[in-house]
């Protein structure tokens, strides 16, 4: 329950920011059921390191859900002209989301051994329900990002029924965002002043822009024809192994760099890889993009996982070894929803 609630808050804001919402609830959790500070044994372990991977994955559900997501989109646009909507993303990322999230929980479940340390499910309850109602706020919050990602979700559907370009992720996007600022919260301002949205990580939008920067540089330089090049001896390779090795490598890539990082410098070269081989961009396209994000053995690898990690209740050997089993099968799950996804669209 932990892991879903994670996974579909995840879809909407960052994965750190839903790891630091959930994670005070885990602890609540813990405290009820009478698990010391120092236990790493059973849920005192499983629920944070749990969390931290759900929100990992749940961010792969929609483009908004990770930076990482906007990025590889805005590449792949610059560079192969593939245009992949909120709801062309979210046809791949959900079922990924809903079948990563319950593979990790079951790998979890084994390295922590919970089966063998049993919890009394009534005190979790009650350390976490509080009974109140919601705010004003909220309540005008809520139906906004819910048409904000129906409209997301149908603009596909009514394109057609509206003039060229009038209906676009962007408009939704922006619309919404005006609306935040014109609503009033029912108590004197609006739901969202420009204080608090200067707050927004600005950085993360000035590194989008200098990832189509490089994009643009290595199509004027001459250097993506080279790698495109260079890559041609992959055809005589099966494409779904050269899948496999692709999102293998970037998977290990993640581990070790920023998932940002990780999509600005390979998207790329997967874009002269599709060049050279001539094929469907999307059968490799959608799975590197998505394995950009899929990191989990190390603490400092993610923000969700430093911040597990921060709650001194995980042993390092236990999150590497759900981490690496992890990220093996997800190689295989992400190249297998992509493909068969689109083998039927």
């Amino acid at each position: 329950a932990f892991m879903m609630t994670t996974g579909i808050l995840s879809m909407a804001i960052s994965n750190t920011s839903s790891a630091l919402i959930m994670m005070p609830m885990a602890l609540a959790v813990m405290a009820g059921c009478g698990l010391a500070e120092d236990d790493h044994e059973g849920i005192a372990g499983a629920l944070p390191i749990g969390i931290a991977f759900a929100a990992s994955i749940g961010g792969l559900g929609t483009i908004v859900g990770s930076p990482t997501n906007a990025i590889a989109v805005g590449l792949l646009d610059k560079l192969l002209g593939l245009r992949i909507s909120f709801a062309e993303w979210s046809l791949y990322g959900l079922p990924l989301v809903f079948l990563g999230i319950p593979l990790a929980a079951l790998i979890i479940a084994r390295i922590q051994r919970l089966s063998a340390h049993a919890i009394d499910i009534g005190a979790a309850r009650a350390s976490v329900f509080s009974g109140e109602a919601w705010t004003t706020p909220e309540r005008r919050v809520v139906p906004l990002v819910a048409v904000t990602f129906l409209l997301w979700l149908t603009t596909p559907l009514l394109e057609p029924f509206l003039p060229p370009d009038s209906l676009t992720d962007g408009t939704v996007a922006v619309a919404a965002g005006l609306a935040l600022f014109l609503l009033p919260d029912g108590t004197g301002r609006p739901l969202l002043t420009w204080q608090e949205a200067n707050n927004a990580p600005w950085g993360v939008i000035m590194m989008f822009g200098g990832g189509l920067a490089l994009a643009a540089g290595m199509g004027e330089s001459g250097l993506a024809e080279w790698l495109g090049k260079s890559l041609l001896p992959l055809s005589a390779m099966p494409l779904i192994v050269v899948a496999l090795a692709l999102v293998a490598l970037v998977i290990l890539v993640t581990e070790f760099a920023s998932n940002v990082a990780t999509a600005s410098a390979i998207i790329p070269v997967v874009a002269a890889l599709i060049a050279a081989l001539g094929i469907d961009p999307l059968l490799l396209a959608m799975p590197a993009a998505l394995a950009a994000s899929w990191g989990f053995m190390l603490p400092a690898g993610t923000g969700p996982n430093a911040i597990a990690w921060s709650t001194g209740r995980i042993k390092l050997s236990r999150m590497v070894g759900a981490g690496l089993a992890l990220d093996v099968a997800g190689a295989f799950l992400i190249v297998g929803i992509v493909w068969a996804i689109a083998a039927v669209t």
